[in-house]
């Protein structure tokens, strides 16, 4: 049997339900669903005809068996009221009664935080990367971005990220909203009614803060302080709330570490997540092998040229929808397929196992 490397995201996403955050969690009687999605296309490609696939998690004396729906390219399935702890999971797969791969990786969930882990597949023939998702929680439907002019360039990260979204599946639910204005910080949004209106009765799932591209930075109490502001709001209206980490300049890239703290240090603090866009910006200035003539800013070195804007939106697509960006088939008319796959692996690999 040989044996192939398959990255699979796990993120497992424990939802408390309380209204309050606490630093003390109790798990009693705390349940959470696990769907999973198993993308099958690389292996149909290379002549595998898949006939039953099998998911099983074990934790102590629990154990329970899924198998999952194949509808064409996908399979899916989901576990129900599931109790947080130390999961294995073992994926068998199957070619009519025999077989073919088998694939076993753990994952230990924790209330509030995200686990990403790598599933070891053997195959008996080679049969290219299957990518296993199993996501803990919901996916958000009702977003909103608030930012300036590094969320609405060259068109604006919600309609990058729904037209990522449709093009993976175009039957896919979801509705993203964006308040921005030129220069805007968070200060101006909180003290604009029309922002915290849309927050309170906007009914999001999600809520996503871009402070303007200097002030982590430079004025770091202030960031703080309306970022705790706003997230307030979001709390109470019933959304999560998540930071859009921004990049250097181009002709400042040591600006990237005080950007990284800045905004890591306030997620932690307030209990949200982070998108780190600007360590994957950072990622491709400092690759000396990334594609010639590639530039992911603008003539400003500082707002994001179109591609800068894509590996944006990947990077959201993976940390919001815990999807691989590897094989995503939306991209800018401009952008060539070298640009394209460049980008989507700096995604991967920026995103995968990242936490705050």
């Amino acid at each position: 049997m040989r044996r192939y490397w398959i990255y699979a995201i796990l993120l497992l996403i424990f939802i408390t339900g309380c209204a309050q955050r606490s630093d003390v969690v109790s798990f009693d009687n705390e349940t959470g669903r696990v769907p999973i999605k198993l993308n099958l296309a690389p292996a149909i490609e290379q002549g595998l005809r898949i006939s039953r696939i099998i998911v099983t998690i074990a934790r102590d004396d629990f154990i329970e068996s899924l198998e999952l729906t194949i509808d064409g390219e996908t399979a899916r399935g989901v576990f129900n009221e599931l109790q947080p702890g130390d999961y294995s999971i073992t994926v068998n797969i199957y070619q009519d009664d025999e077989i073919v791969a088998t694939g076993t990786g753990s994952a230990s969930v924790v209330a509030g935080e995200t686990t990403m882990a790598m599933i070891n597949l053997e195959f008996v023939e080679p049969t290219g990367d299957l990518d296993i998702i199993v996501t803990w929680g919901e996916i958000p439907e009702r977003i909103l971005f608030i930012g300036n002019s590094y969320t609405y360039a060259n068109g604006g990260l919600g309609n990058i990220l729904e037209q990522i979204v449709w093009g993976q599946d175009p039957f896919a639910w979801v509705e993203i909203d964006e308040i921005t204005g030129g220069g805007m910080t968070l200060a101006n949004h909180f003290n604009t009614p029309s922002t915290v209106t849309a927050i309170t009765e906007g009914n999001y799932d999600v809520v996503i803060l871009q402070e303007q591209s200097q002030m982590p930075y430079m004025d770091q109490a202030n960031f703080f302080e309306y970022a705790t502001r706003l997230d307030s709001l979001i709390d109470n209206s019933g959304a999560e709330t998540w930071f859009f980490m921004t990049w250097a300049r181009q002709f400042a890239p040591e600006q990237i570490l005080d950007l990284q703290s800045a905004y890591e240090t306030i997620a932690v603090a307030l209990d949200a997540d982070v998108v780190p866009c600007g360590t994957a910006f950072d990622i491709v200035n400092m690759d000396h092998d990334a594609p010639l003539a590639l530039n992911i800013y603008n003539s400003d070195q500082s707002h994001p040229s179109q591609e800068g804007s894509y590996l944006a939106g990947l990077c959201f697509y993976m940390r919001l929808f815990r999807e691989t960006p590897l094989g995503v088939g939306w991209t800018f008319s401009t952008t060539t397929d070298e640009y394209r796959d460049y980008l989507q692996q700096v995604a991967w690999d920026t995103c995968f196992g990242y936490t705050p």
